[in-house]
C-alpha cells in the first residue's frame, strides 16, 4: 500500500503560538495530585478543549487512595476524576490516547507560572510532564479527523489524575480499557535529545511504620522505646542497599514522625521508592527491607518496637518485546516520511505506559513533547516539538488507518493477548 500523503498535517505558526498560549494557561494551574480544586478546574479545560472532537465524553469517579500518618494510621485521601472519551467504538482497530494531568510541584511551590526562556523554549510546571503532551494528543487528533480514513479506527482518551503518585486509583482503568484496545499511545516526553523510551523499569512504592513507646525524655527515657531511631536505623541500612545491588535503586523519599523535643516518639514512617529491571529484583529487594526491618527494631530495643512494611503501589517493568519494537519500527517510518529521525533507548523512569505493557497491548509511552529537567524547577519543553510530535502522532494514526495488513497483525496479537490470559 502507498505511502499515505502528509501534506495535510501542516501546522502553522500561528497554530503553534495558540498551542503554547494554551500551554501557559495550562501550565499556571497548580493540578499536584492531592489538590483537587486545581485537578477540577483543569478537567473543566480540557473537557471544553477536546469537545470539538465529538467524541462520547464522560468523567469518572475513582476510589479514594490509601496513606498513613505519623502515627502509623492508616488515612484515605479523596483523588480527582479521571475523563475518558471514546470515538468509533465499532472501528476493528482501536487505539487508545492517554495521560495525566496531575503534576508533582505542590500548591506551596514557588514554581506555578510558565515562562518563556527563549523563542523556542518554555519553562513551568508540567509544560513537558504532561500537559504539553496532552496538547500534542489535542492537535493530532484534530489533523487525523480530517483525514479520509478517520472512520476506520475507533480511539479511546484516557486522563488520570495520578500517575504522579503511582496511579494508585486509575490503574483499574488502564487494565479496564486495556481489554478493548490494539495499541497504546501515551503522550508523556521524550528525552531532552529527542529519543523515544524503549523499556523502563518497574517501580514499588512502599512505606515503612515503626511502632515504639511514648514516654517522657527527661523523668522516662529508658521505659521509652524511639520509634524515630529505628527508622534511622533502617533506612540507614535500606540505602545501603544500593551499594550492594548496583542495577537497582532505592530512594527513601520522606520520613515523619515525632512531636515535642521532651517526649519519646511512639510512631514513626517513611516512605521509599523501588525501581528494578523485573519483578524477581523487586521482590527479592522488598524482602531483603522486611529483613532490616527486624534487625532495625532490634538494634534500638530487644522489645517494644516494631516495623512493618504497606505496599502503596507498583508498577512493573515495560520491556521492549517483539509486539512493542514493531510498533516502534512503524513510528520511525512515519518519521522517515515525515523527514523526522526517530530512535530510542532504555529509561529508569516508570509511567502508566508500565500498566498498559503488563496486559500485553504494544505501547510506546512518550509521544509527547521534547522536554527536560522533569520534577525541577528548571523543567522545560521545546515549542518546535509541538508540531513535530503531533503530526508524527497523526501520520501514525493515518498509517494505522490505511494500512488492513497492520490492522490484521495488531488484532492478531490482541487474539493471542486474549487466549493467554483465558
Amino acid at each position: 500500500m502507498m505511502n499515505p500523503p502528509t501534506n495535510q498535517l501542516e501546522i502553522s505558526n500561528a497554530e503553534i503560538q495558540a498551542m503554547t498560549n494554551t500551554l501557559q494557561d495550562w501550565s499556571s494551574i497548580n493540578t499536584h495530585s492531592a489538590n483537587l480544586l486545581g485537578l477540577e478546574k483543569m478537567l473543566s479545560k480540557l473537557e471544553v478543549a477536546f469537545s470539538p472532537l465529538e467524541g462520547f465524553s464522560q468523567r469518572i469517579k475513582l476510589p479514594e487512595r490509601f496513606d498513613f500518618d505519623s502515627k502509623g494510621e492508616k488515612f484515605y485521601h479523596p483523588v480527582g476524576d479521571a475523563l475518558y472519551i471514546k470515538k468509533n467504538s465499532q472501528a476493528p482497530l482501536q487505539i487508545l490516547l492517554a495521560g495525566h494531568i496531575d503534576t508533582v510541584f505542590e500548591e506551596t511551590s514557588p514554581f506555578q507560572k510558565a515562562i518563556l526562556l527563549d523563542k523556542n523554549r518554555l519553562s513551568g510546571p508540567g509544560v513537558a510532564d504532561m500537559k504539553g503532551g496532552i496538547l500534542v494528543m489535542l492537535k493530532a487528533l484534530e489533523l487525523f479527523e480530517r483525514s479520509q480514513v478517520a472512520k476506520n479506527i475507533g480511539w479511546q482518551i484516557l486522563l488520570t489524575p495520578d500517575e504522579e503518585i503511582g496511579s494508585p486509583s486509575s490503574e483499574f482503568l488502564y487494565r479496564q480499557v486495556a481489554k478493548e484496545i490494539h495499541v497504546g499511545l501515551i503522550f508523556e516526553p521524550s528525552f531532552s535529545d529527542g529519543k523515544f523510551v524503549s523499556q523502563r523499569k518497574g517501580s514499588l512504592n512502599l512505606i515503612a511504620v515503626a511502632k515504639g513507646k511514648t514516654a517522657h525524655a527527661g523523668r522516662d527515657f529508658h521505659s521509652g522505646r524511639n520509634a524515630i531511631a529505628a527508622i534511622a536505623y533502617f533506612t540507614s541500612a535500606a540505602h545501603d542497599l544500593n551499594r550492594h545491588f548496583p542495577t537497582i535503586t532505592l530512594n527513601i523519599g520522606k520520613i515523619s514522625g515525632g512531636e515535642a523535643l521532651n517526649i519519646i516518639p511512639d510512631f514513626a514512617n517513611c516512605h521509599i521508592n523501588i525501581r528494578a529491571d523485573n519483578d524477581s529484583d523487586l521482590t527479592m529487594i522488598s524482602n531483603k527491607l522486611e529483613e532490616l526491618a527486624k534487625a532495625a527494631a532490634l538494634s534500638v530495643a530487644e522489645n517494644g518496637i516494631s516495623i512493618s512494611l504497606c505496599t502503596l503501589s507498583k508498577r512493573a517493568a515495560k520491556p521492549f518485546d517483539c509486539s512493542t519494537e514493531t510498533l516502534f519500527q512503524i513510528v520511525r517510518n512515519c518519521g522517515k516520511d515525515l523527514s523526522q529521525d526517530l530512535d530510542w533507548k532504555p529509561s529508569g523512569g516508570v509511567c502508566d505506559g508500565n500498566i498498559l505493557a503488563q496486559t500485553g497491548v504494544p505501547t510506546i509511552d512518550t509521544l509527547g513533547v521534547v522536554g527536560g529537567n522533569l520534577h525541577t524547577f528548571q523543567e522545560y519543553m521545546e515549542i518546535q516539538s509541538f508540531s513535530e510530535r503531533a503530526r508524527l502522532t497523526a501520520y501514525l494514526l493515518i498509517s494505522l488507518a490505511s494500512n488492513p495488513k497492520l490492522q490484521k497483525q495488531f488484532r492478531q496479537n490482541k487474539e493471542a493477548r486474549n487466549e493467554s490470559s483465558l
